[in-house]
């Protein structure tokens, strides 16, 4: 269920992007770290760690399609590093 909500989010931010600039982006990218490391340690606990490298990968196409600054998507890449290949450390 969290991947559907974060395909939702990602929809929203690509369309925001492309249709409106960036006003709800900036609204929207001080909670994305923070969300980001809940859903992927929910996913750790519930033994989906395939699904951490599913958020990954959304990160990275929000710096390829210039959605986030490419600063701003490493910030998230190393926010989730730690949950990477099962581990809970973060």
């Amino acid at each position: 269920q969290l991947l559907s909500l974060l395909y939702v989010a990602n929809e929203v931010l690509q369309t925001s992007k492309r249709n409106r600039g960036n006003k709800f982006l900036e609204s929207f990218s001080p909670l994305l770290a923070s969300a980001l490391q809940t859903m992927c340690r929910r996913c750790i606990d519930y033994d989906q760690p395939a699904s951490v490298e599913k958020v990954r990968r959304t990160i990275k196409i929000w710096g390829d399609r210039r959605v986030f600054s490419l600063r701003f998507v490493n910030e998230l890449l190393d926010c989730i590093e730690g949950y990477r290949n099962g581990n809970r450390n973060k």
